[in-house]
């Protein structure tokens, strides 16, 4: 029987075997499932006022890579401050207060940068609160996390089963911040 699908009815797959996964890729695909581009935008032009940088760019558009179409979102920032752990936490406390988001939109915000800020503490042997961040620090890395909040309230995710592949992370070296760093070669 075909009727309305109901919220607890929803179940969310995201696949990470195949290209891996990253906050613009996450929050280009909420969008793609129809989260609101405006409501979007506005909650990462937020972090504009809170963060005292200036002119927050969102550049929301259609790529297609080998093949494949997908939603990508860039963000960038003038005169962006240096962040530590504390900050970032302080920023996404204050946007989600400001943008009067549910509890769970809050609670999603607020794991996924302590998840990141308890890694990158680990990695740099630092103080969690202390800790220098290099691009969780980012004007996108926020944006990311803030709009991911506010497209997976917007879509009533909340509510839905999610499911996650193991991530691919493949082989070879990457150039980041630190210089090259081996990558691992099994899936975490």
């Amino acid at each position: 029987m075909i009727g309305e699908v109901k919220d607890l009815d929803k179940i969310v797959v995201i696949d990470c075997q195949v290209a891996g996964i990253s906050g613009d890729m996450f929050l280009g695909s909420l969008l793609d499932l129809g989260a609101d581009v405006n409501k979007v935008i506005g909650a990462i032009k937020t972090v504009e006022e809170l963060m005292t940088c200036k002119n927050v760019k969102v550049d929301i558009r259609d790529v297609t890579r080998k093949g494949i179409r997908a939603r990508k979102v860039d963000v960038q920032a003038d005169e962006w401050p240096e962040v530590t752990g504390a900050k970032l936490i302080n920023t996404i406390e204050s946007c989600m207060e400001k943008l009067g988001v549910s509890q769970n939109a809050r609670k999603f915000a607020l794991n996924t940068a302590t998840t990141l800020l308890e890694a990158e503490a680990k990695l740099h042997g630092k103080d969690f609160n202390n800790v220098h961040l290099h691009e969780l620090g980012q004007a996108d890395a926020l944006a990311e996390i803030i709009g991911s909040a506010v497209a997976l309230e917007d879509l009533g995710l909340f509510k839905a089963k999610v499911y996650s592949t193991p991530v691919a992370v493949g082989g070879g070296v990457f150039k980041f911040s630190h210089g090259k760093l081996q990558v691992p070669l099994q899936s975490l």
